[in-house]
This record gives C-alpha cells, sequence and structure tokens, in this order.
C-alpha cells in the first residue's frame, strides 16, 4: 500500500464528517440571516405603513397613568382622591372606608396641598384603623371616627382647615 492511499483512506470518514459539519453550519447561518432579515423587513413595513395609513406619526408618547390623583377629575368641590383603603384592624379584622371632603376649589394653593397630602391622609388612616379593634371602631360609632380623622388630616395641613369628612364606605368585615 502507498502512503498516498493510507492518507486518503484515513482522511476520508475524518474529512467527510468535517466537510459535513461545516455545510450544515454554513446552512444554519444563512437560515438564521434570512429569518432576522425577514423579522426587521416586517416590523419596518408594519411600522411604517400603519403610521402612514392612519396619518399618525411613528412613534407616540405612552398615555399617562391615569391611577394618579388629579383634581380635575373631582367633581362639586368634593375632594375624593383618597380612594377606597381596605385595611385590617388591631384584631385582624377587615376596615373599608372611602374618605371625601369638600374644599375650595378656587384656592388653588390649598388644592395643591391636599394633593401633596394624599399619600399622608392614606398613612394616617391606615394607622388609625390598624391601632383599634373592631370592637372599638363599632363602639365608637361612625361620627366619632369622622371626627378624630379630621383631627389628624386638619394636623398635617398648613394652608387651610378640611370642613368635615364624608364616608362613602365605611365597615368592619369579620
Amino acid at each position: 500500500m502507498r502512503k498516498s492511499d493510507r492518507n486518503t483512506i484515513g482522511a476520508t470518514p475524518a474529512g467527510s464528517a468535517s466537510a459535513a459539519s461545516v455545510i450544515l453550519y454554513r446552512c444554519l447561518l444563512v437560515a438564521a440571516a434570512l429569518l432576522a432579515l425577514t423579522i426587521v423587513s416586517v416590523t419596518a413595513y408594519t411600522v411604517i405603513s400603519r403610521s402612514f395609513a392612519k396619518g399618525k406619526p411613528v412613534y407616540t408618547l405612552p398615555e399617562q397613568d391615569t391611577s394618579a390623583p388629579d383634581v380635575a377629575a373631582v367633581e362639586d368641590n368634593i375632594f375624593s382622591a383618597i380612594g377606597r383603603i381596605r385595611t385590617f384592624t388591631a384584631d385582624n379584622q377587615t376596615a373599608i372606608v372611602s374618605i371625601a371632603f369638600p374644599y375650595n376649589r378656587e384656592d388653588v394653593p390649598f388644592t395643591e396641598e391636599i394633593v401633596s397630602k394624599i399619600t399622608d391622609f392614606r398613612n394616617i388612616t391606615f394607622a388609625f384603623f390598624n391601632s383599634r379593634s373592631a370592637e372599638e371602631l363599632r363602639n365608637m360609632g361612625e361620627d366619632a371616627v369622622k371626627a378624630e380623622l379630621l383631627n389628624q388630616y386638619n394636623g398635617v395641613l398648613k394652608l387651610g382647615r378640611i370642613p368635615l369628612l364624608y364616608f362613602n364606605d365605611f365597615m368592619t368585615l369579620e
């Protein structure tokens, strides 16, 4: 046997496996490039065609978060942006309260102050209910609860006073 025959015989299986893996690698590389080109092309076409078809810009800013308190949404000079509060009493009963109060919308500094104090009002309410049992709250009655919360709310205000509180909801669940 000649040297060249041995090299050819020995190199054939290893060489063909190596050649097949190179061909497979190149095919996969071409397929991945075609897939990426297709995705980019379809995305660009969709964005451009939709924006030109409707006369809208290609990109618009997302809408504002509507969950943020908005004084303009408050009607009839009643401030209700504190929202519904669901918390626990000292004896782990659920308490639910929705608080609103009248205010002078034309008093812009005071309106800005109460909007900035929403978190404080909510924290005062949580602390109030967390420190009392459901039985204590029932014994106090709604008017006494309102009076105590009103006193604490007015304690954090500097530019004005809240005249009275309304409860849209006030209940304790067992």
